[in-house]
């Protein structure tokens, strides 16, 4: 695992990866959504969302248009390519920390840092539901790519599986013994994991929840997950700068990386499983897997 590029955006406060993974989208401090090409770097678009810092930032499959909250919880989906704001949600009442696009383009899920969880329909802008994570002021957030699924944690420890159809918990069970503070759904809805404040990760299946794999960071905190493509690896940050790539199916160390920098943010495998990005405060590196 060694780094191969490096961008440092101004500014940088959210991230999100194109599924594609061509493009960087970013908000920056200032209310600005900005585009990058990964492969040459080269910026892509540079738009007006809001006039507080963008927090968090989702976009479409088809990189038409991107979702930005900001950090007085409003929310506005925003047309890449000539930068108008298509609609205007009314947002949250405190920082929005989350938001996700489902694949078919229709629904938005968005997370506060007070726990609390709106799915929204993007057409008409309507809230569909709110959902309270009532275990802790604020939760991780993680949906599935198929959009079946999401996955938010608690300060106890307790992780909750959610179906997004029908806005109901499938499962509820407490993997660990320390405040939750990461967690990752693989490609095909199938896999889960979670990691917590005392740096152990759950791995596990719904069909065996009470059979978890448990990896170790160390003693530091988890702060970023992700799974490969194909579900083969998982990708873990902690807060000492530190990355581990496990091994899903045998629960050994395939590879270790030590930046030097702080805890990373943000974690994205590409699609041929060769590289993976790593945000950490305002650099982001490419690694060669």
């Amino acid at each position: 695992m060694q780094p191969i590029k490096e961008f440092s955006p101004a500014g940088l406060n959210c991230l999100v990866v194109s599924h594609d993974c061509r493009q960087l989208i970013y908000g920056d401090t200032h209310g600005l959504l900005w585009g990058i090409e990964i492969e040459s770097g080269a910026q892509a678009f540079r738009w007006v969302a809001h006039r507080v810092p963008v927090t968090a930032v989702a976009v479409s499959k088809d990189r038409t248009w991107a979702a930005a909250g900001s950090s007085k919880g409003g929310i506005c989906i925003v047309n890449l390519s000539d930068g108008q704001t298509i609609r205007t949600l009314p947002g949250h009442n405190v920082q929005v920390d989350y938001l996700f696009i489902t694949p078919d383009g229709k629904e938005l899920v968005s997370g506060d840092v007070g726990g609390l969880i709106d799915i929204w329909r993007l057409d008409t802008g309507d809230l569909i539901r709110s959902l309270s994570n009532n275990n802790n002021s604020r939760a991780p957030v993680c949906v599935s790519d198929n959009g079946q699924y999401f996955l938010t944690g608690g300060n106890d420890g307790t992780v909750s599986l959610w179906e997004l159809e029908n806005r109901k918990i499938l499962l509820q069970k407490r993997f660990h013994e320390a405040g939750v503070t990461s967690a990752a759904i693989n490609n095909d809805g199938k896999m889960f994991a979670s990691g917590d404040e005392n740096g152990e990760i759950a791995v596990w299946s719904f069909d065996t929840p009470d059979k978890p794999m448990m990896f170790r960071c160390e003693k530091s905190p988890v702060t970023a997950l992700r799974f490969s493509l194909d579900g083969a690896t998982l990708a873990a940050a902690n807060s000492d700068g530190k990355i581990y790539i496990w091994d899903t199916k045998t629960g050994s160390i395939r590879d270790t990386y030590l930046t030097g920098k702080k805890s990373a943010s943000y974690l994205c495998a590409s699609g041929d499983n060769r590289t993976l990005l790593v945000r950490q405060d305002s650099a982001i590196t490419m690694f060669q897997l």
